[in-house]
């Protein structure tokens, strides 16, 4: 059912009142995305002894959302906001021929706020922290996911609960 009238929206009609739409978006070039997404690649870092970077991938998107919402009961609202988001991805591969990946990602609805260098940052050094790594004992134990794996592990669980996946007997 539809809410109460006191609880709707009536005073977003231009879609600029969150605060969430970055007037420069209008203007970035597609030489200035290019410029954003190689950013969020540090070729030039510097790697222990003994590593190389076998490959380094970056995805940049921007885009604008621009939504207006009305009802039956005559509530008339606009959200407009614009987001910058990178990814990156870095391989690397010891002496031994052993890889170790990294990824990264971020987001921003403000091009001054956005980090593509910060995001590359963070994908090098995850990959460098798996350096070295060694497989643990089986166990029962408490497990901690960290955030950036989080929707990798609970993605395919969530998956098989939906409608079509029981339909076509994919689910559990």
């Amino acid at each position: 059912r539809l809410p109460d009238q006191d609880r709707l929206v009536k005073d977003a009609l231009t879609g600029l009142e969150p605060g969430l739409y970055d007037p420069e978006y209008e203007s970035i070039s597609p030489d200035e995305r290019l410029l954003m997404a190689s950013r969020g690649m540090d070729m030039g870092a510097s790697l222990p002894e003994g590593l190389e970077i076998i490959s380094w991938e970056c995805e940049y998107g921007d885009n604008i959302d621009d939504n207006f919402i009305c009802d039956s009961l005559g509530t008339q609202a606009r959200h407009t906001e614009t987001s910058f988001s990178i990814s990156s991805e870095v391989m690397l591969e010891d002496q031994s021929g052993r890889k170790y990946s990294g990824f990264w990602w971020d987001n921003s609805p403000f091009r001054e706020n956005f980090r593509p260098e910060e995001c590359a940052k963070i994908a090098l050094k995850s990959a460098i922290e798996r350096v070295g790594a060694e497989k643990s004992k089986s166990a029962v134990t408490n497990m901690i996911v960290d955030r950036s794996a989080a929707s990798r592990f609970i993605g395919p669980i969530l998956n098989s609960l939906f409608g079509m996946s029981i339909q076509q007997k994919s689910s559990f």
